[in-house]
């Protein structure tokens, strides 16, 4: 059939007709051996396709926490406050790297969906070059100041020469710390998220399987205890850096890492640290807010902060599929922008927010149902069940919002427009959750259920707020 037809399609003949001209005569462009596309088709499809990988990858990285501090309590009291300082250090540096990531990714999904490949592939390249500036600085002052950095924290000697020793190897490995991150990112924003899964895997198996002989000793390997499982953090990661910079230098996946035109983009650089910046900064205030509501919840005793440690844990394991549903809609919504389909974008982002909030529903069922019989799995003590479960029941009523909220935030960021989500959860974290906490915390009648209280109100708000942000639809019109 000849003549011009608006029905979407994705054969090779019309894709490459898309594709700039400029793109298409260049020597650096590289078409990649399949690509599926996600400016097409079923969104709800598109959305799970996308969302099981990156679920499957949150799980495992939960699993590993686990399996570490599995591993590490058997060294002692000293060992397992040194990786909770240490952890605090790494958690910081995860946060850059993620937040820079949400820039690349946004970049990418744009290039992707307007079929620039080559654009896709220079922010690829620029990415890889900015954590390699980032790094090496960070990396050598971390080595040399490692110890100054754990006594601000104010450890105990013993604490701080673990933990300070530990950092040590953390900040000498540190490229691969935050590379695989951000390689994920860029992954994820082409849409490929097996690449993303597997690579992460890889990583996360490497780990656990180096885990015990570096941390107890192994034949000629001898015993490293904590320094041991710093190693093998840093191993694994290393792994994975590698499979993942081969997988894009090669052009496996659907962008490539080509050196062949090697130059630092300045525009492109800016671009992604202008984008990427609020989410670092979104991340870190978030940080700083559990350390606050820490001190709050405190002076209530150890019982308090046992049920707050399980209820919290177990209301991140149980929301763990939002994070894959929101990674979804920062790709479609990206990709989408750039293929010149706003409304398509914008239904993607509700389709998921629909799809979060329908499990999230379930989910919010299920914990009414069974809080105390979940908190029993982590700790059986009575008391420890009792009020870990009120926790866990106030904490589930949030848990709709919880997933409206980061689908919306992470659909905005997808869009490059990251300021507001950043500005949305500092208002709520410091407007509302932490002066509400400290309010509701002296009604006789609320006590410690009134923090609980405080954090659902300002999840509510955040859900609400975001969702009324993205309504707007200024997002729609913002050019990176």
């Amino acid at each position: 059939m000849t003549g011009h037809t608006s029905t979407p399609t994705s054969s090779p003949e019309l894709l490459q007709q898309r594709v700039p001209a400029r793109v298409a005569e260049s020597t650096a462009f590289r078409r990649p051996r399949a690509r599926r596309d996600y400016t097409q088709g079923s969104i709800l499809r598109n959305i799970w396709i996308l969302a099981l990988p990156m679920t499957a990858e949150m799980g495992l990285m939960s699993l590993f926490e686990v399996v570490d501090l599995f591993w590490i309590g058997k060294l002692g009291e000293s060992a397992m406050a040194a990786l909770t300082v240490s952890s605090t250090m790494r958690f910081a540096l995860m946060s850059m790297s993620m937040g820079l990531g949400m820039g690349a990714t946004a970049l990418v999904a744009r290039r992707i969906g307007e079929r620039d490949y080559e654009g896709a592939n220079n922010t690829c390249l620029q990415a890889v070059i900015l954590m390699v500036v980032v790094s090496v600085p960070l990396s050598t002052a971390g080595y040399l100041f490692a110890e100054p950095l754990v006594r601000l924290l104010g450890a105990e000697p013993n604490v701080t020469d673990l933990a300070s020793a530990y950092l040590r190897i953390t900040f000498a490995g540190l490229f691969p710390m935050v590379m695989l991150p951000m390689g994920n990112s860029l992954l994820r924003g082409a849409g490929s998220v097996n690449a993303s899964f597997s690579i992460r895997a890889l990583s996360i198996v490497a780990c656990i399987v180096l885990e015990p002989p570096l941390i107890f000793g192994l034949g000629p390997v001898p015993a490293l205890g904590i320094l041991g499982s710093a190693m093998a953090v840093v191993l694994g990661r290393g792994l994975g850096t590698a499979v993942q910079l081969y997988v894009l230098w090669r052009g496996l996946t659907n962008i490539r890492l080509d050196l062949s035109h090697f130059k630092v983009d300045l525009p492109i650089l800016w671009r992604i640290i202008e984008i990427g910046v609020p989410s670092v900064l979104q991340s870190l205030e978030r940080s700083v807010g559990r350390m606050f509501l820490l001190a709050i919840i405190t002076p209530f005793g150890t019982l308090a902060l046992a049920a707050w440690s399980v209820g919290n844990q177990l209301s991140r394991m149980i929301t763990i599929f939002v994070h894959g549903v929101e990674s979804a809609a920062t790709t479609l919504v990206g990709q989408n922008l750039g293929a010149g389909q706003p409304k398509r974008a914008e239904s993607s982002a509700w389709a998921a927010a629909g799809l979060a909030m329908g499990l999230m529903s379930l989910a919010s069922g299920l914990v009414l149902a069974s809080a105390p019989a979940l908190v029993r799995i982590f700790n059986p003590d009575p008391e420890i069940v009792a009020t870990g479960s009120m926790c866990l029941r106030i904490l589930a009523l949030d848990f709709i919002f919880v997933a409206l909220g980061s689908t919306m935030g992470r659909s905005l960021s997808g869009a490059g427009n990251t300021i507001p989500p950043m500005v949305i959860s500092l208002a709520s974290l410091w407007l509302i959750q932490l002066p509400l906490a400290l309010t509701l915390r002296h009604i006789p009648s609320l006590g410690l259920n009134g923090v609980w209280t405080a954090i659902v109100i300002s999840n509510v708000a955040t859900g609400l707020t975001n969702s009324f942000w993205f309504k707007r639809g200024q997002w729609k019109r913002r050019r990176i």
